[in-house]
């Protein structure tokens, strides 16, 4: 080929290039122009040549964004609308029209700014939410004085009203992804729910609405849309039903003329309602998700808590006696619970059981709290926990749930806790055989549930605590401390029941009896540290000689004396003995293992 040809061919390639070029910037603005032309044609001209189903796009939202260029419309908007209510408001204040007349106006008013909101949303205008939010502003303040003030509007009305709009308006709000719509069609229409008829309101319908809104809450966030309306929804919600439980726990609440004000009959069952939808929406959530979020993972928990709080509050102030029947219904909801964790875990368990936890912490508080209020003595309830919690932990691994096993941890340590606070194994008590028994029990379950924590390690999917906070389960250290209070509780009580057999009734020989104790579990704890080459049974071991020591010089001397004081000196000091010869050899020990660490 010629000089001439190469020129040509090489001019050639550059035009085809800067061609190329030309074309894909050409392609680019006429994607742009027609962009610009689809948002300023009505949505439903595009909607209308799609076919109806699955496949169709989902609407795009309403412009709810807070711009310059959308605010001062919106602003001037409102203006005009209010101006006609301001105008019939005072046309009726000054007698021109009856009360009864100007309210018709009012909601007639009311229905037309929905529907002109409505047909604004089908058209994506920017002024859209304006409408039915202000129709809805309106419709509150027309329903609270025709009702409370002029009692030209029924509270069957009243409420009916209030249930239509409302739902209509949350409709529009999920329908076009408003979100002012929606938290204001929700939060407004439940709070107008409770203060209706205030200091007195209709219970039972506020009850439905607020259930309503829930529901409209749970539909946004299973389409991604406004999540954190279901935390002010439920808190809502809480504020109610801690009304409605104030206004039945006083004093005569359910007799006479203020049975009805408060509607006594409708409490229960429009609490278990209420506690139903918690439990069918969490279980759809954690069937229907991946992963489960933290409103879902705490929802069981927080609603059974709530609902056992408010009917046991109830409860109480109409009965003064020990009531087994609601007792053993609880205990078969936390049974019903413990076995919807049950299922969940069934479905999932390679992946960690994702929501079985959460279900298993609630029905664990129902189980517990039953127990709790059936019988008398807890020393009969507290072995169960402590069983129960063991029994946790081996499911914990059958699931692969670290979360079931950190309630297990939770479970054990409460029940030394509630043995402690409420003095079920000091002395005095009135059965004091089974609560040494009890104590015993609860000794060995704990140490047991701590040996086989340390042998098996936490599983790390679905749980966020062992994952990250805590992947050397250091938490495991709590069953260890529960364990070794249960037994100074049964050494406690059963050297006090020896004396009283013995007929050793001084003070300063229970109280040195304690010390020994306290310093014996010290060295048994260092020794044991040693042999296992576990620091953290020697921290443990440390602390109990530090109490021992503390408990020797800082009371039994000012508080004892004679042998019990010296018995409590010299036990102190063989602690110390231990505590050198441990020393030394836990030295020894980690130098020959980074000498083994440098050889390898």
């Amino acid at each position: 080929m010629s000089a001439d040809g190469e020129t040509r061919a090489a001019d050639l390639g550059g035009l085809s290039e800067q061609v190329l070029v030309l074309q894909a910037r050409l392609d680019e603005v006429v994607a742009r122009l027609e962009l610009i032309e689809r948002e300023r044609l009505p949505a439903t001209a595009g909607r209308d040549r799609q076919p109806a189903g699955k496949g169709t796009a989902p609407l795009p939202a309403a412009r709810e964004e807070m711009l310059p260029g959308a605010l001062l419309p919106r602003i001037a908007t409102v203006c005009f609308v209010l101006v006609f209510a301001l105008i019939l408001r005072t046309v009726t204040d000054s007698g021109l029209i009856d009360i009864h007349l100007g309210s018709v106006i009012g909601l007639g008013y009311v229905i037309a700014l929905i529907l002109w909101g409505w047909r604004l949303f089908a058209t994506n205008s920017r002024l859209a939410p304006v409408f039915p939010i202000s129709g809805l502003l309106l419709l509150f303040s027309i329903i609270l004085e025709a009702h409370g003030r002029f009692h030209t509007l029924s509270t069957v009305w009243a409420y009916g009203l209030l249930f239509v709009a409302g739902g209509v308006v949350t409709w529009l709000g999920l329908r076009y992804r408003a979100r002012f719509t929606l938290c204001a069609a929700n939060l407004g229409t439940g709070f107008t729910g409770m203060i209706i008829g205030f200091p007195y309101p209709v219970f039972p319908m506020a009850a439905v609405i607020l259930l309503a809104a829930n529901l409209g809450a749970a539909l946004a966030a299973r389409r991604d849309f406004c999540p954190s309306l279901r935390w002010t929804t439920l808190g809502l919600t809480i504020l109610f039903w801690l009304l409605w439980t104030f206004k039945l726990s006083q004093g005569g609440g359910c007799e006479g003329l203020t049975a009805l004000l408060i509607y006594c009959r409708w409490f229960f069952p429009l609490l278990a309602l209420m506690l139903l939808f918690y439990i069918i929406t969490g279980v759809m959530s954690v069937t229907a998700a991946p992963e489960v979020g933290f409103f879902d993972g705490m929802i069981p928990t927080v609603s059974a808590i709530c609902a056992f709080i408010a009917g046991w509050a109830v409860i109480g102030a109409w009965s003064q006696q020990r009531l087994v029947l609601p007792g053993l219904i609880v205990v078969a909801l936390g049974i019903g619970y413990q076995a919807l964790a049950a299922w969940l875990a069934g479905r999932r368990a390679r992946q960690g059981s994702p929501g079985s936890n959460s279900f298993t912490l609630a029905g664990v508080f129902l189980v517990a709290a039953g127990l709790g209020v059936i019988v008398d003595n807890l020393a009969w309830v507290l072995p169960l926990w402590a069983a129960g919690a063991y029994v946790l932990v081996r499911l914990s691994e059958q699931w692969n749930s670290g979360g079931v096993r950190l309630t297990s941890y939770i479970l054990q340590v409460a029940a030394v806790a509630v043995a402690v606070l409420s003095r079920v194994f000091t002395t005095g008590v009135v059965s004091p055989r089974l609560s040494i028994i009890a104590a015993a029990i609860m000794a060995g379950v704990s140490l047991l549930h701590y040996c086989w924590a340390r042998a098996h390690k936490p599983p790390t999917t679905q749980s966020a605590f062992f994952s990250w906070f805590d992947q050397k389960d250091v938490a495991a250290v709590c069953l260890l401390i529960s364990g070794l209070v249960s037994g100074f509780l049964f050494f406690r009580l059963s050297f006090q029941q020896f004396l009283l057999a013995t007929g050793v009734e001084s003070d300063g020989v229970f109280t040195g009896g304690q010390t020994v104790l306290i310093n014996l579990s010290a060295i048994v704890l260092m020794l044991t540290a040693v042999r296992r080459k576990s620091i953290e049974i020697l921290l443990v071991g440390v602390a109990v000689a530090l109490l021992g020591g503390g408990k020797v010089f800082l009371y039994d001397i000012f508080k004892i004396k004679g042998l019990p004081l010296v018995l409590g000196v010299f036990t102190f000091g063989v602690v110390a003995a231990v505590g050198s010869m441990v020393s030394g050899r836990w030295q020894s020990l980690r130098g020959g293992s980074r000498v083994k660490q440098e050889a390898a």
